[in-house]
């Protein structure tokens, strides 16, 4: 008995893309795009970043002590890093402990108006219930001296101005 096809090929339907050759163009696009990504970088803002980051790492620090219930202190140590230490409470001598995977080191460009605070001063420590024990206020300033300023309140809030 012979076969009758009674959907014939049409032009039209043979010009279509295989699933394979659609994922090595969406391959090509991805890698197109994220190199394009990549040389977009400098024109991201520096000074925001850091200061979003620096706001970051005091929430982080405090959150560290409120879960741990220890006391967690925050030292300027240069005018672009901030080291973190912990003990049992914020009065210690002594027993103080450097957390590494906390510290904080502003990308290239970017520091700390270090004219208020001396290097290895204590900024402030949180104690095992989030409260801070100084009410401190940090100036961010870039290369083009533009700066923000970030505060942290006694109650552990931490604020862009």
């Amino acid at each position: 008995m012979p076969s009758y096809n009674y959907f014939p090929e049409s032009k039209s339907s043979c010009q279509g893309l295989t699933l394979i050759e659609l994922l090595v163009i969406l391959a090509i696009l991805g890698i197109i795009i994220s190199i394009m990504g990549m040389n977009l970088r400098p024109f991201g803002n520096d000074l925001e970043n850091a200061t979003q980051e620096t706001a970051g790492f005091f929430k982080q620090t405090r959150v560290k002590a409120i879960s741990s219930t220890s006391a967690y202190r925050v030292i300027f140590n240069t005018d672009n890093h901030l080291i973190v230490e912990h003990a049992i409470f914020c009065k210690d001598e002594e027993g103080w402990q450097r957390d590494a995977k906390l510290d904080l080191e502003l990308r290239e460009g970017v520091v700390f108006n270090s004219k208020d605070f001396t290097n290895e001063e204590v900024l402030l420590c949180f104690n095992s219930r989030g409260f801070s024990t100084e009410n401190i206020e940090l100036e961010i300033v870039d290369a083009k001296n533009n700066s923000k300023a970030l505060e942290v309140y006694l109650g552990g809030a931490v604020v862009i101005k």
